[in-house]
């Protein structure tokens, strides 16, 4: 029983990490859109 709870914490974690970098990609490619677009505002 204690094995099966670890091995379920261990899955929580990897979920929680691409659920992380889920938000982070989103993130920056916000950040790159409102990037180009100062860019052409620039131009």
């Amino acid at each position: 029983m204690k094995h099966w709870k670890k091995e379920d914490r261990s899955q929580n974690s990897v979920c929680g990490k691409i659920k992380i970098k889920k938000e982070y990609d989103k993130a920056r490619q916000n950040f790159i859109r409102r990037e180009t677009d100062c860019i052409k505002d620039g131009l």
